[in-house]
């Protein structure tokens, strides 16, 4: 694939979407953020880019990746796919703008999220992959990034992204997939199931299994199997594989309430067709809630977890508050800067930026 041209803020593709700034790369090409002028909204602007001589399967992951959206159209916490239109040498796909991706927000909290955040994301991200699931469609590449918040803050939803690996692991008639070796690792290797490392076709327990290191991730700030040196990324590959291998449940989750272990045990014991419970693997986390009396809510929602300290200074130089300060104008001002803060993690676009438009893409 050749190298996917880069587009500049105030360009127009398809005579419709101006294109704000690049938000994101991948393998596929690039992510815009951008603005509908036609229908007066913000939008992702998925484009990819080839030659003709190009292998059919980088050709077609963005056509394959509309095609499941169009599925998966009106399924919550999925976004929703608005345009897409193919040529000879490009894809161009255009979906709901969302926020920013756990994994960012998860640096932005020192890389670690407190438990109670986790269980009410294990509870939704289970949702999620039981929404697609049910569509007949297994993920294949979960990890933090590939799930997003909302940019709107009433908007309490996490959303799952990026269906480029995607496939169904139906045939018509209902029939699953049969169980094939030796087609290679498909996905992120730090979260991939033991099962995928080996080579082996994936179903819909892989996904859990990936969901399952990711909620470690997030409760213990890494995992075994990171940060492995290697010479090549093949003798790497092999490491992560041994490490995962070797690494027990039990010490894997060792810290951990018992329902984390026990939920790897269960989704590890699954065989390659068997239907998840997936009304199970929520019950246990939400064991971990009610136990612990935790709200259903995310810690990045409030302003005292995700203020910066530095900041709060100068603002506070700024504001002349000082120790003689009295104690009602210092609150106010921190009730001002929670506001601040809290608005920080959800930046909508400006739509100022439509009289830029300078050519036709």
């Amino acid at each position: 694939m050749k190298p996917t041209v880069q587009i500049t803020p105030g360009k127009v593709i398809s005579q419709r979407f101006v294109i704000s700034k690049k938000i994101g790369e991948g393998s596929f090409g690039c992510v815009y953020q951008g603005y509908d002028i036609q229908n007066d909204q913000n939008v992702a602007i998925k484009l990819e880019e080839f030659d003709k001589n190009d292998d059919k399967m980088k050709k077609e992951s963005l056509l394959k990746e509309a095609k499941l959206l169009y599925e998966l159209k009106g399924e919550k916490g999925i976004p929703q796919m608005s345009y897409f239109v193919k040529t000879e040498t490009k894809r161009i796909l255009v979906m709901s703008l969302l926020g920013i991706n756990l994994e960012t927000l998860f640096q932005k909290q020192k890389k670690r999220f407190y438990l109670k955040t986790v269980i009410s994301l294990a509870d939704q991200m289970l949702t999620r992959l039981e929404q697609i699931h049910a569509k007949d469609i297994i993920h294949r590449d979960l990890k933090p990034e590939n799930f997003l918040i909302s940019n709107d803050p009433s908007d309490e939803l996490i959303y799952l992204i990026d269906f480029g690996l995607s496939k169904k692991y139906k045939v018509k008639g209902g029939t699953h997939t049969p169980f094939k070796q030796n087609v290679g690792l498909v996905g992120t290797a730090r979260y991939a199931s033991l099962n995928a490392h080996m080579g082996n076709d994936q179903s819909r327990k892989d996904d859990l299994e990936s969901l399952g290191y990711i909620l470690i991730y997030f409760l213990k700030g890494s995992l075994p199997w990171m940060n492995i040196n290697a010479s090549n990324k093949e003798e790497k590959h092999k490491m992560i594989i041994e490490k995962k291998k070797n690494t027990v449940f039990q010490k894997l989750c060792e810290g951990l309430p018992f329902e984390f272990e026990q939920y790897l045990n269960y989704v590890r014991s699954l065989r390659f067709e068997e239907d998840p419970n997936y009304n199970y693997m929520k019950t246990l986390f939400r064991g971990v809630s009610l136990r612990n009396h935790f709200e259903n809510t995310f810690e990045w929602r409030s302003a005292k977890n995700i203020s910066d300290k530095n900041i709060e200074e100068k603002e506070c130089q700024l504001m002349n508050l000082d120790d003689n300060t009295s104690s009602s104008k210092k609150s106010h001002f921190k009730y001002q800067r929670s506001k601040i803060f809290a608005h920080s993690f959800y930046q909508p676009v400006k739509n100022s930026f439509v009289i830029l438009i300078k050519n036709v893409y």
